[in-house]
């Protein structure tokens, strides 16, 4: 297993400065969440970084009367087969119903309840079952997208290449999407990973914290302080 902190992005290391904590990372970004009153908050990474796993501590810290938590894989609009056809992957914003996801955003941020809609995670593609949604304070969102002017707390889930594609192995073994784990690794190694570094490393500057999720180290940028 590789063992690099982070990996060689220049900003991150003009940028950002790791952050020791007394108790767990997550419980350090919470505070700081309710401390300086931020409303939306957007999680992204690679599929596999394990930013499925922050959201989920974050709503359980903050609790589920205070935050709701919404996947934007659940706004999918293609199937993997038209995804492929149009030369798209789950990193680009073209993959999901944006103008339902935004408006899903407004009537939260207002105080009004959605009826957000489901993936179908087995076949990765849209479904027609719903979920209702009752706003709260706090929007934790995760995605593999670039939440760039949608949150006003950023953080980017991180863990290395080889660490990814062990976790998709091990997350997606049970999907009917891809007929083996070798066409599954394939498409990680040779699809995924290097969409996940032309459409979101180039971002990550622009996030107020990077989480190692492998490592299990906090990086902070100086103006989240």
């Amino acid at each position: 297993m590789k063992q690099e902190l982070v990996p060689l992005q220049e900003n991150w290391q003009k940028n950002f400065q790791i952050i020791e904590t007394k108790g767990h990372f997550s419980q350090y970004i919470a505070d700081q969440i309710l401390d300086d009153g931020h409303r939306i908050i957007g999680i992204f990474g690679a599929s596999g970084s394990g930013k499925t796993t922050l959201s989920k501590q974050l709503y359980n810290i903050i609790g589920k009367h205070r935050s709701v938590l919404i996947s934007v894989d659940d706004y999918w609009c293609y199937t993997r087969e038209e995804m492929k056809q149009k030369n798209l992957t789950g990193y680009d914003w073209e993959t999901r119903d944006k103008e339902r996801f935004m408006e899903d955003l407004r009537r939260l941020q207002e105080g009004q309840a959605i009826e957000k809609p489901f993936q179908d995670y087995e076949h990765e593609c849209p479904s027609t079952k719903t979920e209702r949604v009752e706003p709260r304070d706090i929007i934790i969102l995760e995605a593999t997208l670039d939440f760039s002017g949608i949150a006003d707390f950023i953080i980017f889930a991180y863990a290395p290449d080889d660490v990814l594609i062990q976790r998709r192995l091990k997350r997606d073994a049970y999907k009917k999407v891809f007929p083996t784990q070798e066409a599954l690794e394939e498409y990680v190694r040779t699809k995924s990973i290097p969409a996940y570094k032309r459409k979101l490393l180039p971002v990550t500057s622009g996030a107020h914290a990077i989480v190692d999720t492998y490592h299990q180290k906090l990086l902070e940028h100086p103006r989240t302080s």
